[in-house]
C-alpha cells in the first residue's frame, strides 16, 4: 500500500504524538511502579512497552519514501505548497476549460491525464504535475505569454531560481569577471577543438587540433551541450567560463525555460569525496545559500547548468577518482556541464572525462603581443625591449593574465630595474613581487590601519598557504579550523589547551559535588576520573553535532562585539544552558523518589540507575557546551597569538583587511567568501611561507 505525501504527513504527525503519549505513560508507570509494592504495574508496563514498539514499527514504516506515491489530486499537492493559491485562484479566473486545454498543449503536458472535471480542479492538478517535474518555469512562461497584462504571482520554487541567478551574478559576473585584471586586454583568444581528450569516439580530421574554430564559446556549447576546457596557466579558462556564465544568464532573463548557469569550483571535492551530487548539494548551500532540501530537488529535477572549474585544483592523489565520479554524474543527470582544467595535469590523468567536445585555449601569437605592448598608453616602452630579445619572457606573456600582470607591474619602469632570467618560474617570481610592490605603492597601507605592509603580506602569506593546504579556492571566515594553525606544534598546543582545561573545570567540579554528598576521599576519586573522562571526550574525533552547531553559530554572531560584551554574551550562554540543566536534573530527582527500605532490590537499582543516566546524560551535554567555548576561544586565541589570521575575533575587522587587500587586486569578494585573482597569485603566496624552504633572491628582498 502506497500514501499521498499528505496522507503520510498526518498519519506520521499522528504516530508521533502517539509515541509521545505512550513514553510518557512508560515513565508514569514506572515512577509508580517504584513507589508501590512489586507486582502491582507490571502488566500495564509490558502493555505500554509493546504499544510503543508497534508505533515505531508504524513511525519507520511511514519514513520509507517507497510507501509514498506521487499525490494524484492537485488539492494534496497545494496544501503541500500554499504559494500556489493565488496562482491557481488566477488561473481559474482568467482561463476556460478548453484554453487551459491548449495551455498544456503548449506545455508538454497531457489534458487528460489531470485530475478532476472543474476549472479549479484541473488548474490545481496542473501546478502539482509542474512541480513535480520541475515545469513550472516553462508554464510560467506560457501563462504570462497568453496573459501578458496580468502580474502573476511567483511560486516559492520560482523565487528560488531568480534568487540563484541573482546571486551568481552578483558574485562571479560582476564580482570576478568585470573586475579581472584581464580585462584591461582585450585580446581575441583563439580555440581548438580537442574531441581525443574525451572518452568518446570520434572521427580524425586531418589539422582539427592546429586549426582554430569561428564559433564562440556559447554557440560551442549549444551545439555540443557539455565541454572541456583547457589551457596553460593563465590563458584564461576561468573567464571564459564566466563569460559561457554571462551569456547563459542573459539567455535565461530572456527566455525563463532554459536552465540556470551556477559556477562551482572543483577544489573542495577532494576534501571529503563525497558523490557529486550530495558534494553539489553542500555547495549550492555554502556559497548560493540555497537550502539542502531545494538544491537536492533542483539537481533531482536536472534544472541546472554545471560550470565546474579547477580540476587541476583537486588533490592531485584524487584527480582521477574526481573524473570517474563526474562521468557518474553526466550519465545520470541531463542538465548541462562544463569543466575547466589544465592542459598538462589533464594530459596526466589515467581517466578521461565523458563530455560532448574539447576545447583547447590557445597562447596569444606574438603579432598579438607585440601589437600590445607598442600601445603607447600603457608606457612599457623597457618591458617590451627586454621582451625582444628574451624567449623566456615571450613565452611568458603568451597568456592574458601575465601580460596585464606585466602592464600593471612593469609600467614605466627603467632598463636597469629589470633583469633578465633565465627561467619561466623565476621570470614569475619577478614579476609578482614587482606586482605585489607596485599595488602597495598605488594603494598604500593608510596611516590610521592597525597594521603595515609587513605584516599584510605575512597575513596573505598565511592566507595562501591554509587555502592551498585544504584544496580551497574561496576563503570563508566560517571555515576556520583547527587545520589552519600553520605548524604541528600549534595544533599540539591547541589539543592540550582543551584537554588541561577541560579536566581541571570537570575535576573541580566533580569533586565539590562528590565531597558535599559522600566525602573528601570519593571527591578526589571521581574528580580524577571525570578529568580523564572530559581529557578523552575533548581528544576524539567526531562529527559537529547540532548543539555544537548552534552554540558556534551564536558565537560568530557575537564576535563583533567589544571584547566585555563578548565575555559576557558567552558567559550568559552557558550560565543558561548550565541552570536549563540543573532544573531538568531537580525536576528528575523530584519525580525519581527514592525508594524506602520495603521496595525490592530491583526497585532500588532501578532508582540508582535512572538517577545516574540522567546525571551522566547532562554531565554529558555540561561537557559539550564547555569543550565548544574552549576550543572556539582557544582556536582564535592561537590564531591571533601567533599572528596566522588578523582579527580572528573581529569579523568586521579581519572583513575590513580581506577588502583592503581586494582594493589591491589581490583578493576578489566572491559572496561571502573571497578568492585570490588567479591560482598561480596564491601558489606565489603559499610559496613565501617560512615552511617552504627554497626562495628566490626577490623573494627575500621583498619580504
Amino acid at each position: 500500500m502506497k500514501l499521498t505525501p499528505a496522507w503520510r504527513n498526518r498519519l506520521r504527525n499522528l504516530t508521533t504524538i502517539f509515541l509521545v503519549l505512550t513514553v510518557v505513560a512508560i515513565i508514569y508507570t514506572l515512577v509508580q511502579w517504584i513507589r508501590s509494592e512489586p507486582g502491582s504495574f507490571e502488566p500495564l508496563n509490558v502493555l505500554f512497552f509493546a504499544v510503543f514498539s508497534v508505533a515505531s514499527a508504524i513511525s519507520a514504516w511511514l519514513s520509507r519514501p517507497n510507501n509514498v506515491q506521487p499525490p494524484a489530486s492537485s488539492e494534496i499537492a497545494l496544501a503541500e505548497t500554499p504559494a500556489f493559491g493565488p496562482l491557481r485562484r488566477q488561473i481559474t479566473n482568467l482561463f476556460s476549460l478548453e484554453e487551459l486545454r491548449v495551455l498544456c498543449l503548449d506545455v508538454g503536458v497531457r489534458y487528460d491525464a489531470l485530475s478532476g472535471d472543474t476549472i479549479d480542479t484541473k488548474a490545481a492538478s496542473l501546478l502539482a504535475y509542474a512541480e513535480r517535474r520541475g515545469q513550472l518555469n516553462k508554464l510560467m512562461a506560457a501563462l504570462q505569454q497568453e496573459r501578458p497584462h496580468v502580474k502573476w504571482p511567483i511560486p516559492n520554487t520560482l523565487q528560488n531560481f531568480y534568487n540563484l541567478r541573482r546571486n551568481v551574478q552578483a558574485t562571479w559576473i560582476d564580482g570576478v569577471l568585470k573586475q579581472s585584471v584581464t580585462d584591461e586586454i582585450a585580446l581575441e583568444l583563439n580555440l581548438t577543438l580537442e574531441p581525443h581528450a574525451l572518452t568518446r569516439k570520434v572521427a580524425y580530421v586531418p589539422g582539427q587540433a592546429v586549426k582554430p574554430v569561428e564559433k564562440e564559446v556559447p554557440q560551442l556549447f549549444t551545439d555540443f551541450g557539455s565541454l572541456l576546457i583547457l589551457g596553460e596557466p593563465g590563458s584564461g579558462k576561468t573567464m571564459t567560463l564566466l563569460q559561457l556564465a554571462e551569456s547563459l544568464l542573459n539567455a535565461v532573463q530572456e527566455n525563463a525555460t532554459l536552465l540556470t548557469p551556477v559556477v562551482i569550483n572543483l577544489s573542495s571535492w577532494a576534501n571529503e569525496k563525497k558523490p557529486i551530487v550530495e558534494w553539489l548539494v553542500e555547495e549550492l548551500w555554502q556559497q548560493y545559500q540555497l537550502s539542502r532540501e531545494v538544491g537536492q530537488a533542483i539537481i533531482q529535477n536536472n534544472q541546472l547548468i554545471y560550470l565546474l572549474d579547477g580540476l587541476d585544483e583537486v588533490a592531485e592523489v584524487a584527480r582521477d577518482s574526481c573524473v570517474q565520479a563526474i562521468n557518474l554524474f553526466s550519465e545520470q543527470h541531463s542538465g548541462g556541464l562544463v569543466v575547466c582544467c589544465r592542459a598538462a595535469e589533464y594530459e596526466a590523468l589515467q581517466n578521461r572525462l565523458n563530455l560532448g567536445m574539447g576545447i583547447h585555449i590557445l597562447p596569444l601569437d606574438k603579432a598579438q603581443v607585440d601589437a600590445y605592448f607598442q600601445r603607447p598608453e600603457l608606457a612599457l616602452e623597457s618591458a617590451y625591449k627586454l621582451w625582444q630579445r628574451d624567449e623566456t619572457l615571450q613565452k611568458l606573456t603568451q597568456t592574458p593574465l601575465f601580460l596585464s600582470v606585466i602592464t600593471l607591474a612593469y609600467r614605466g619602469l627603467n632598463q636597469e630595474n629589470l633583469n633578465q632570467l633565465n627561467t619561466e618560474a623565476a621570470w614569475q617570481d619577478h614579476l609578482y613581487c614587482h606586482y605585489v610592490a607596485e599595488m602597495f605603492k598605488r594603494h598604500p597601507i593608510l596611516a590610521n590601519s592597525n597594521y603595515d605592509q609587513t605584516q599584510a603580506l605575512n597575513w596573505l602569506t598565511n592566507l595562501a598557504y591554509g587555502m592551498r593546504n585544504h584544496d580551497q579556492t574561496i576563503f570563508f571566515i566560517e571555515g576556520l579550523t583547527p587545520t589552519w594553525l600553520p605548524e604541528t606544534s600549534l595544533r599540539q598546543r591547541y589539543i592540550w589547551i582543551n584537554r588541561c582545561v577541560s579536566g581541571m573545570l570537570f575535576a573541580t567540579v566533580s569533586f565539590l559535588v562528590v565531597k558535599t554528598f559522600v566525602g573528601t576521599l570519593f571527591g578526589v576519586i571521581f574528580g580524577i576520573l571525570s578529568s580523564i573522562l572530559s581529557i578523552f571526550l575533548v581528544s576524539r574525533k567526531r562529527n559537529i553535532t547540532p548543539l555544537e552547531s548552534a552554540i558556534q553559530k551564536h558565537l560568530m554572531n557575537s564576535l563583533d562585539s567589544s571584547p566585555r560584551k563578548l565575555l559576557r554574551n558567552t558567559r550568559r550562554l552557558f550560565f543558561r544552558i548550565s541552570f536549563l540543566l540543573l532544573i531538568i536534573f531537580l525536576a528528575g530527582v523530584v519525580l525519581i523518589e527514592p525508594p524506602t527500605y520495603s521496595n525490592s532490590m530491583l526497585q532500588v537499582s532501578l532508582v540508582a540507575i535512572l538517577l545516574l543516566a540522567l546525571s551522566a546524560l547532562l554531565l554529558g551535554i555540561l561537557l559539550e557546551v564547555w569543550s565548544v567555548l574552549i576550543q572556539f576561544y582557544s582556536l582564535r586565541w592561537l590564531l591571533d597569538r601567533f599572528d596566522v589570521i588578523p582579527y580572528p575575533f573581529q569579523i568586521s575587522a579581519l572583513t575590513s583587511y580581506l577588502d583592503a587587500m581586494s582594493e589591491r587586486i589581490f583578493l576578489r569578494r566572491v559572496g561571502d567568501g573571497w578568492i585570490f585573482i588567479h591560482r598561480t597569485l596564491l601558489d606565489y603566496f603559499a610559496s613565501l611561507h617560512p615552511s617552504n624552504k627554497g626562495k628566490t633572491e626577490y623573494e627575500r628582498s621583498t619580504f
